[in-house]
């Protein structure tokens, strides 16, 4: 049997409160307690990682039993408000932070924690907390609009067990996935440091040139949706790669004309001078920018290499932009930065080293992306009862289902 039921949050249990009564001086030992950031981060409490406060014997606090689901009561943005986590595991006496409360369910026998871990966080329920959110600086969740929630979820421990595993195992493979990621990372940045320290230190001014950029009126339609690529500020912060993705808005032959008088060619770095400063890319295509980009145009030196060195001193150019209304980076201080510059075929070969690294962390990158999409699809899919496990157990085995 796999019924599916409605009941609001009410009629399924009852609400209560974090610790209350604590000073500074209290926290640091004692007793464990679930700080906020455990459960906005978590579905499942994260019992390694507990903070701690004294806790008197005869005083008067909540403990978290296990299967009891905890939200926060506040945020800065709506879409913020009501994060859940539920306690699957015995952790002794454990508490709650005062910025927290917990639910605990009337028949807690009813629900596999695991269960109730992903469906808190599903689309419904986060959708609810949306609407329920209140203020206007900060929002808020009142326990009367909590109470007035709906819970949809299967009658049957054998249906909520078996939505639990399958999205455990999608977890499971985000949890792989995430480890390799942060291992080529760490793999391109232990690269960068051995690499771009070869070679004498020169200014950029003495290989380069700068070239800046202007913006055609935007609100004339005579100069865009054309065939040449118009780079920001804002695309270049965008992007995750070292080559600039050249799908956003296009510019005319007349607007590159008013704007920048030619189109800068390709393989040339730019970089965002204007806020968000320090972010930089190569471009593959010939491309018009505005004001707020500068392109580094020149000969004698690989264009990927001088990616890779400007993309490592980011916060020092930041440090010598200045601004009052925006952060700004000036064309002299461009120029006269200095980064190092070994002989050409050194700066390919550790181009094409730390390339190597990028696209192995990219690939990485790419299907850590694609397993939380199915994550994701699989959530929305279990948990309103629009697929059925037995249809996806039918075809995989165990936790082979991602």
């Amino acid at each position: 049997m796999n019924e599916w039921v409605k009941k609001n949050f009410s009629e399924l249990g009852y609400t209560y409160n974090g610790l209350s009564g604590k000073t500074k001086a209290d926290f640091g030992s004692g007793a464990p307690y679930i700080p906020y950031m455990n459960i906005f981060s978590n579905e499942k409490v994260n019992v390694d990682a507990f903070e701690y406060v004294c806790v008197g014997n005869n005083e008067r606090q909540n403990a978290v039993k296990v299967g009891d689901a905890l939200f926060t009561t506040s945020s800065e943005t709506p879409e913020e408000v009501g994060m859940s986590s539920v306690l699957t595991k015995d952790a002794g006496a454990v508490y709650l932070n005062s910025f927290c409360f917990g639910l605990r369910f009337y028949k807690p026998s009813e629900f596999i924690p695991e269960f109730l871990a992903y469906a808190l966080r599903s689309f419904r329920i986060r959708h609810q907390m949306f609407i329920a959110a209140q203020g206007s600086t900060r929002h808020n969740l009142s326990k009367e609009n909590f109470n007035k929630m709906t819970l949809f979820y299967p009658t049957s421990l054998d249906e909520q067990r078996h939505i639990a595993d399958i999205l455990t195992s999608a977890d499971e493979a985000i949890t792989a996935s995430r480890t390799l990621v942060e291992k080529y990372t760490a793999i391109k940045h232990g690269l960068m440091g051995d690499l771009l320290d070869k070679g004498k230190h020169v200014k950029i001014s003495s290989f380069a040139t700068i070239v800046g950029g202007s913006t055609p009126n935007t609100n004339d339609s005579q100069y865009w949706d054309g065939s040449n690529v118009w780079i920001t500020p804002t695309d270049l912060s965008a992007i995750k790669s070292i080559f600039i993705d050249t799908s956003q808005r296009r510019v005319t032959d007349a607007g590159v004309k008013k704007a920048t008088g030619t189109l800068i060619p390709k393989n040339t770095v730019i970089i965002s001078c204007r806020a968000p400063v320090g972010y930089c890319a190569v471009v593959t295509t010939p491309f018009a920018f505005n004001q707020g980009c500068k392109a580094i145009i020149g000969k004698g030196f690989n264009s990927l290499y001088l990616y890779y060195q400007l993309s490592r001193v980011k916060d020092a150019l930041e440090r010598v932009s200045s601004g009052t209304t925006f952060l700004e980076l000036p064309k002299k201080e461009l120029e006269r930065f200095e980064v190092t510059l070994p002989t050409l075929e050194e700066q390919c070969r550790i181009a094409n080293i730390l390339t190597a690294a990028d696209t192995r962390l990219t690939i990485e990158r790419n299907h850590l992306q694609k397993l939380e999409n199915i994550k994701r699809g699989l959530m929305d899919d279990l948990l309103t009862n629009k697929v059925r496990t037995d249809s996806i157990l039918h075809k995989h085995t165990g936790r082979q289902c991602v």
